[in-house]
């Protein structure tokens, strides 16, 4: 199995204008396909990479979201009931609605012609991605992937949302739904200074307290196979939490980015925060006297019951 690393990463939010240079291609993506692309072209340029002559087979994208193209659906539906005569549907709408097109317009747009993936699961779908991405760089079934993480908003969405969040509790009280998405780029290396994949983990257990049992007997397990070698792993809670679930053992806690509801987009987002953050700072600010690799862990949960984890190990 080879060595996986997190070369760079970007993130994009609501309220951002798009980039004029793709406005033609911008034009006819509904706001799902807008959002992976742009962080998806982002991280893609943060590397440094440029786009070559022919798709590459040895590159591909993988995408992880909660709702995927369900807006595009919906106004294609609602077309599709009204009209009396052909010219009444849209095409450019259609075509949006599979939840794979972001794949698809960054394979064309970035010469991606290997491993294309899109997973449609709930919150956990974008660490989701990441672990299968990596996974599958590790296997040597890719050199690079393009993790990406998106969520596209509208109003019904926002609507849809407040009904849900109902349920949740006083937890929820406040809780703001933000468009958002994020991208790392994954590549196989032998060694470098970037943060390096270790270990994923995904379950479903719908209980919170036995959840978190779970997800701690695996950190622990992460923590001794990386004895010596890093500090204690610390672990973030990507987005909200809605119930007991690692209360009291994570950071950010009470934190006014824990207020901020980015469904599948959440972990990703975090770690391309992180990855952006490494370019201001200097590769020398680790302690005298202390191990040269930290260890974080970002999971994130489904109060369904699912759950996934990612462990980066890096030397800031």
């Amino acid at each position: 199995m080879r060595d996986v690393f997190l070369a760079a990463g970007a993130h994009r939010t609501s309220g951002e204008g798009d980039a004029p240079e793709d406005a033609n291609r911008l034009r006819r993506m509904d706001r799902f396909g807008r959002a992976g692309y742009l962080a998806g072209t982002r991280a893609f340029a943060a590397a440094g990479l440029v786009r070559e002559a022919r798709p590459h087979p040895r590159h591909g994208v993988v995408v992880g979201t909660r709702h995927g193209c369900r807006s595009a659906i919906t106004e294609h539906a609602a077309r599709l009931e009204a009209a009396t005569r052909v010219e009444d549907l849209a095409p450019s709408i259609f075509a949006a609605t599979v939840h794979n097109t972001v794949n698809g317009e960054l394979a064309i747009g970035l010469g991606f012609g290997g491993v294309s993936e899109t997973i449609v699961s709930g919150r956990t779908a974008g660490l989701e991605a990441l672990i299968y991405g990596a996974r599958r760089v590790a296997a040597g079934d890719a050199d690079r992937i393009l993790v990406v993480a998106a969520e596209g908003i509208d109003d019904a969405m926002r609507d849809a949302w407040e009904e849900e969040k109902s349920a949740f509790g006083e937890r929820a009280a406040g809780v703001e739904l933000v468009e958002s998405a994020a991208a790392v780029l994954l590549e196989a290396r032998e060694t470098s200074d970037f943060p390096r994949f270790l270990e994923g983990c995904l379950f479903f257990e719908p209980d919170a307290r036995r959840a978190a049992a779970r997800f701690f007997e695996w950190v622990k397990g992460v923590e001794a196979r990386a004895a010596g070698l890093a500090t204690p792993p610390t672990v973030r809670l990507c987005g909200p939490a809605y119930e007991d679930f690692l209360e009291g053992n994570s950071e950010k806690e009470n934190a006014k980015e824990a207020r901020v509801e980015r469904f599948a987009a959440a972990g990703v987002y975090e770690i391309s925060c992180e990855l952006e953050a490494r370019t201001t700072q200097a590769a020398d600010e680790l302690r005298p006297h202390s191990p040269s690799k930290k260890i974080r862990v970002y999971v994130t949960r489904d109060m369904t019951g699912a759950v996934a984890a990612v462990a980066l190990m890096s030397s800031l």
